[in-house]
């Protein structure tokens, strides 16, 4: 074999190895991106009723029928909005002697003028930037607070989701609270994370 030639042959089998490596990497790196997320929700879904319950005018947002509506909005993933849902509405029963009621909502149906304004909002899986633009001030002009888990989502406007460090603390967006309307328990706002 010419001195080239194999040359050639070995640089493209460590390339290979190194696009193999790089490829572990990023499967590696995303399985570990989805567990921390997935940690986020679980967390979450027993914190969202409460962060409701705190709503100094939660009694004001109730349904007709004197219920609790927690929409839990998607874009994609109805199979998963349905089962955080339903773990949701299986633990909470009710809020403060209010009965729940539980629901995934497409988001695009959600954000129609004429759609039923819901109590709060759990948002079930990442948005894009304009969709979670929209949604924002959706909550903010019906005076209602979106929850979402996702990291960096408090700073984008959503009204409350989690601050991890040793310990789990609400984190506010404090400009989403005020233009919103939404009032907060003091005594929880004093001991939470808050965006400015």
């Amino acid at each position: 074999m010419r001195p080239v030639k194999k040359l050639r042959l070995l640089a493209y089998n460590a390339l290979k190895t190194v696009l193999a490596v790089l490829c572990l990497f990023v499967i590696a790196h995303a399985g570990i991106a989805n567990e921390a997320t997935d940690r986020r929700v679980q967390i979450s879904l027993p914190l969202f009723p409460r962060i409701v319950a705190v709503d100094n005018r939660f009694r004001e947002k109730l349904t007709a029928d004197n219920k609790a509506r927690l929409v839990f909005v998607y874009d994609r993933d109805k199979s998963r909005a349905n089962d955080l849902a339903k773990t949701v509405g299986t633990a909470n029963k009710n809020i403060v002697d209010v009965r729940v009621d539980t629901v995934p909502v497409p988001l695009i149906e959600q954000l129609k003028e004429n759609s039923q304004t819901p109590t709060a909002i759990f948002v079930a899986e990442p948005l894009g930037e304009a969709d979670f633009k929209q949604l924002v001030l959706y909550s903010i002009n019906r005076g209602i607070i979106v929850f979402s888990p996702y990291s960096g989502d408090v700073e984008r406007g959503a009204t409350v989701g989690l601050a991890i460090t040793s310990r789990v603390f609400p984190y506010f967006n404090n400009n989403t609270l005020e233009a919103s309307g939404v009032e907060i328990n003091p005594i929880l706002l004093d001991i939470s994370k808050r965006y400015e």
